[in-house]
């Protein structure tokens, strides 16, 4: 398992924007677009059932 792990440094915001940045990006590119898949697909059997 080749995954080091850092903590940021005290009394650094700087450090700790970048980590919360990286962690924005990962929830809109991953997980938002997949559970908006999600409901899309949902939303079509709706449609299906209701007609």
């Amino acid at each position: 398992n080749d995954v080091e792990h850092t903590k940021t440094k005290v009394n650094s915001p700087q450090t700790n924007g970048i980590c919360e940045r990286f962690h924005k990006t990962i929830l809109q590119e991953f997980y938002q677009v997949a559970f908006r898949k999600n409901l899309y697909t949902q939303g079509n059997r709706m449609k299906l059932f209701s007609n």
